[in-house]
């Protein structure tokens, strides 16, 4: 930017643009993007499952944002893109686990958990017993408000109101989700993580947590065809 001389301001903050790459605007970002051989796996469509390591600072948000950004810009058939960071994955707390296969388990249900509520989202009306669970997952994660008829029948029902409003059955968001992608054959649903050793601590516990995080990751792409994931992790970390 230019003053009203017409001299080039070197300390406008506007003109070198932001310094972490994924607080630009993603078609700002995508426009200087510099694109590297390094970056072909990660970047590459076909890939189901790669995670990019480096250090903090050094352009794993940004890459990941360059992706999800061509995602869009190049989405067929209503293809979903879900773009999360480590905390967002799951809404409760780790718990403990007793032994990796645990830890394993229960990363797979908050992944299933996060892509059955997005796809909740799409869904106008639910003609089957799957949209109807897709939609309560949305609705129970609060990415979807509630249904007008539901709502009011909540708040009318009283002791001289005979109506009885059923909260949303316990389903096992890996069942459900393998019945979506059976209804859905056509979408495909892009899962990108970001930053989910943010809180690492050099401890057995938080080792067997985000460890056991990327090889529900790997299960997840390999056993739910049209499911694609990245992931972004510190190489100082692991």
């Amino acid at each position: 930017m230019t003053d009203i001389h017409g001299v080039l301001q070197l300390d406008d903050g506007t003109l070198f643009g932001n310094d972490a790459g994924e607080d630009e605007p993603a078609e700002i970002l995508a426009s200087y993007f510099v694109d590297q051989s390094a970056f072909r796996p990660f970047l590459d469509k076909k890939t189901r499952y790669c995670v990019a390591r480096s250090k903090k600072g050094m352009g794993k948000s940004a890459l990941l944002s360059k992706f999800a950004y061509d995602l869009q810009e190049q989405a067929v058939n209503d293809d979903l893109v879900i773009r999360v960071i480590g905390s967002q994955v799951t809404s409760d707390n780790i718990p403990v686990f007793n032994s990796f296969l645990d830890a394993q388990a229960f990363w797979v249900r908050a992944i299933c958990s996060k892509i059955n509520a997005a796809l909740g989202t799409k869904i106008g009306f639910a003609f089957s017993d799957t949209q109807m669970s897709l939609v309560e997952a949305a609705e129970v994660s609060g990415l979807k408000s509630k249904n007008l008829i539901g709502s009011l029948l909540a708040r009318v029902k009283s002791s001289h109101i005979p109506i009885e409003v059923l909260g949303p059955k316990p389903v096992d968001p890996h069942a459900l989700l393998d019945r979506a992608l059976a209804d859905l054959s056509d979408k495909h649903i892009w899962f990108l993580v970001d930053d989910i050793d943010a809180s690492f601590e050099n401890t057995p516990q938080h080792q067997l947590a985000v460890g056991s995080f990327f090889s529900a990751c790997r299960y997840v792409a390999v056993n739910f065809k049209g499911v694609t994931i990245r992931c972004t992790v510190r190489s100082d970390v692991w």
